[in-house]
């Protein structure tokens, strides 16, 4: 299935937000496969790759300023559903999985124009297959303990 004008772009924040997703992965696609908010390119984004060929989750911001932030997660059970929360904002990233805090970093660039919202990398490779739930955009960096809420299960 694909979703069509299923968002707004203006209630993309690309200074700061939080990229969430709860749902599953199908196992049977031993590729990889993304959920993006990106500016189009794949100069500015912030996505989940989930690479079942090799059982990782990852979680990435990308600024085309050079820094890529990012942290992975090897005890993900993609057959399941999952709760995955990636907060973005400048010096201030995190990466959320089922209540738990997986990774974290205090240096890095924010993207910039992020205007777009995909279940596919920039345009249309690596589409993600699986079952969704809930996907949605923050305008804002949530904190932790508002994130820890947010993707409890």
């Amino acid at each position: 299935d694909i979703a069509t004008n299923s968002g707004n772009a203006s209630l993309i924040n690309s200074e700061e937000g939080v990229l969430y997703f709860e749902g599953s992965a199908f196992d049977d696609n031993a590729t990889n496969s993304q959920i993006t908010i990106s500016d189009g390119t794949s100069n500015n984004r912030v996505y989940f790759n989930y690479n079942l060929s090799s059982n990782i989750l990852f979680a990435i911001v990308k600024s085309v300023n050079g820094t890529t932030v990012f942290a992975k997660s090897t005890a993900v059970n993609f057959n399941v559903f999952n709760k995955l929360a990636l907060k973005y904002k400048q010096n201030d990233f995190s990466f959320w999985l089922n209540g738990v805090k997986i990774g974290s970093d205090t240096s890095g660039n924010s993207p910039i124009g992020l205007n777009k919202l995909n279940f596919s990398s920039p345009g249309t490779a690596l589409p993600f297959y699986g079952k969704t739930k809930a996907l949605a955009v923050y305008k804002t960096a949530l904190t932790d303990a508002q994130l820890t809420l947010l993707t409890t299960i």
